[in-house]
């Protein structure tokens, strides 16, 4: 587990290498995702999808982009405190 500052988003380096070794599969997926719906994102889909929901968050202070944000890097291997 890599531990990162609360609200800051890994080096894409740093995601890339997580998302490949979590996803050998080539994608990330999702079953009934209030945000994306039920999808397999690839590596650069799902870099985006990160960036837009953090921008979000910066912008309207819900915790919502913030509690996927969190979600999805811990299932990456990647620890918000």
């Amino acid at each position: 587990m890599k531990t990162l500052t609360y609200g800051v988003l890994p080096t894409q380096e740093q995601f890339d290498a997580a998302f490949e070794r979590e996803c050998s599969s080539g994608a990330f997926r999702f079953g009934n995702d209030p945000r994306v719906g039920t999808c397999a994102l690839t590596a650069s889909e799902l870099w985006r999808e990160l960036v837009k929901a953090r921008a979000e968050w910066d912008k309207d202070h819900n915790e919502t982009p913030e509690g996927w944000i969190s979600g999805v890097l811990y299932s990456l291997g990647f620890e918000w405190v």
